[in-house]
């Protein structure tokens, strides 16, 4: 049994879900090698159904978005899992439900990739999530109800190619938020169900 088989036995059935992302620059994560070609998205959800999501330093004015973390190259998907709960919020627990798998086909000027996202759903986290990785620059965790969530998508799909409000560019930013604007949009119409 392969290990998302065994996750799935254990934390409920994923929705699949694939996607074709065509990007503008050629070097915008995830397409770049710096960058893991897997990734956990943690859902974190209070009691009041409301989501937690972060903002970096040098994201671009008003981009909120799930906190996420790369699988690395020798790790399980489940460690993986517990390691970046832990940097990024530092919490210690199991999810609740395996939400989904999304495969995003990504196509940029230089080359193709493959990425996976698993997106894993945390119920009752009622205490404001606390970073332990200060390089992780974390700068505000805000708990958004889902209802706000179009308005997210919204933000995070209409980035602008070179953002005003940052002096970290990793690509085209436009880029990057049509990527990330996919999970939170996922997130969405699961929750909504």
């Amino acid at each position: 049994m392969s290990e998302i088989e065994e996750l799935s036995k254990k934390f409920g059935k994923p929705k699949i879900y694939n996607f074709k992302l065509e990007a503008l620059a050629p070097f915008s994560p995830p397409f770049d090698s710096r960058h893991s070609k897997t990734e956990i998205v943690l859902v974190l959800r209070n009691s009041d159904g409301k989501i937690w999501l972060h903002r970096k330093s040098y994201y671009p004015k008003d981009t909120l978005r799930l906190h996420t973390g790369g699988v690395e190259t020798s790790e399980s998907v489940y460690d993986a899992l517990r390691r970046e709960l832990k940097e990024e919020t530092s919490l210690e627990k199991d999810p609740d439900k395996f939400l989904a798998i999304i495969n995003y086909r990504l196509n940029s000027p230089k080359h193709n990739a493959k990425f996976v996202d698993y997106l894993f759903l945390f119920n009752n986290v009622d205490t404001n999530p606390q970073p332990l990785d200060e390089t992780e620059n974390i700068e505000e965790i805000k708990l958004v109800g889902l209802n706000d969530f179009p308005s997210v998508v919204n933000i995070l799909s209409r980035q602008p190619h070179n953002s005003p409000n940052t002096e970290k560019q990793i690509g085209f930013w436009a880029d990057w938020g049509r990527f990330r604007a996919i999970s939170h949009n996922v997130v969405f119409n699961l929750l909504r169900e």
